[in-house]
C-alpha cells in the first residue's frame, strides 16, 4: 500500500485540507479546517497588476504556507508529508526570489549578489507601479 493511499489524518488535518498557495494568502490559513471567515464578508481576490507585482505577490504566497506550516511542524515534527511539503515550498520561494531579484533587484538588504551597492536603487520591492500595493 502507497503512502498516498492511506486515510491520513492528524489531529483533525487531512491531507486534502489544505488550500493552495493563493488561497492560502486570500484566506490567511493554509489549514481548511480551520479557516473561519469573517462576519460572512466574501475572501477577497488579490490580483497582480503587472508582471512584477505578480512575481511578488508570489513569493507572499509562498512565504504564508511556508509560515503556516512551520507552525503545524512545531508541534508535529515528525509528520513527514507536511515537512516533504514544507521543503517543496522552500525550494519554490527560493527560486522564485532568485527570479524576482533577477529582473528587478535585491528583495532584502543583506543580498550581496551584486557588482555594486543596489539596495538604494529605487523602486523598492514593496512599491508598485501605481498607487496600490500587492
Amino acid at each position: 500500500m502507497l503512502f498516498e493511499d492511506i486515510n491520513y489524518e492528524i489531529f483533525g488535518l487531512k491531507r486534502d485540507d489544505v488550500f493552495s498557495p493563493e488561497e492560502t494568502l486570500m484566506h490567511g490559513n493554509l489549514f481548511k479546517s480551520l479557516y473561519q471567515g469573517y462576519k460572512g464578508y466574501p475572501v477577497y481576490k488579490i490580483v497582480a497588476n503587472n508582471e512584477h507585482d505578480a512575481c511578488l505577490l508570489k513569493i507572499y504566497e509562498l512565504d504564508q504556507v511556508i509560515n503556516d506550516l512551520n507552525l503545524y511542524l512545531d508541534l508535529n515534527p515528525k509528520d513527514d508529508y507536511f515537512y516533504s511539503m514544507f521543503k517543496n515550498y522552500v525550494k519554490e520561494l527560493e527560486m522564485q526570489k532568485e527570479k524576482y531579484e533577477r529582473l528587478y533587484g535585491p528583495l532584502m538588504l543583506c543580498n550581496t549578489n551584486y557588482d555594486n551597492y543596489r539596495w538604494s536603487e529605487n523602486p523598492w520591492p514593496w512599491e508598485g507601479d501605481s498607487d496600490k500595493y500587492v
